[in-house]
């Protein structure tokens, strides 16, 4: 009797491990050219990427090419954002992006609004193009503050919001970026799903 009580108490203390060390693991993550020696092991235990692709109307990230090969081959959805610059129009920076980003990307691409001045005209240029060339709007990873700011420009995005937001009813996000983790020596920006959602709600339609 004792026997195959210590044996339940083992299984239900495994079973809680597991679901505790599964709670621990992001949903995602977000990668550039700054984030090296990567264990792409580790990483495939979530379930996407977005990485960096683009700034402004001349950058390309150096690493883009080389994660977005490598994180397929760890079977994670891979997606592609842009850093959105105030000194060139939003036409030029989608006609770049577009060239580095092709339609075989798996999830929706990603309009990455972190500074300010940004014209707001070029942001509604940029999300109108990019749903012309790949028939969906951007999602929009952004702070609470410059959500407020850019709401009629960003109106009818989805919302990725940054690091350290506060979460309101107002946000009706998509992924949160929740923190900056250290795995295996290296710091990454580690994001979640909002739980009203899954991962289809990022997928890109082909």
């Amino acid at each position: 009797m004792k026997f195959k009580i210590v044996t339940i108490l083992c299984l239900i203390l495994s079973v809680f491990l597991l679901s505790s060390s599964n709670a621990d693991i992001p949903d995602g993550y977000d990668l550039s050219s700054h984030n090296r020696n990567l264990n792409w092991k580790t990483l495939s235990k979530s379930q996407f990427v977005y990485l960096k692709a683009s700034e402004g109307s001349t950058f390309k990230d150096k690493r883009y090419i080389k994660y977005k090969i490598t994180a397929r081959q760890h079977n994670l959805k891979v997606g592609a954002y842009h850093f959105m610059c105030n000194d060139c129009s939003g036409k030029s920076q989608f006609e770049h992006y577009k060239n580095i980003v092709k339609k075989d990307i798996d999830l929706i691409p990603a309009l990455d609004i972190e500074i300010s001045g940004i014209n707001k005209y070029n942001i509604i240029e940029f999300i109108s193009e990019c749903e012309k060339y790949y028939g969906v709007k951007p999602i929009i990873y952004i702070n609470y503050q410059y959500m407020l700011t850019y709401h009629s420009a960003i109106k009818g995005c989805r919302i990725w919001l940054s690091n350290k937001t506060p979460i309101t009813p107002l946000c009706n996000h998509v992924i949160e970026q929740y923190a900056i983790k250290k795995i295996d020596g290296v710091d990454i920006d580690c994001n979640r799903i909002n739980p009203k959602y899954s991962i289809k709600e990022i997928l890109l339609k082909k």
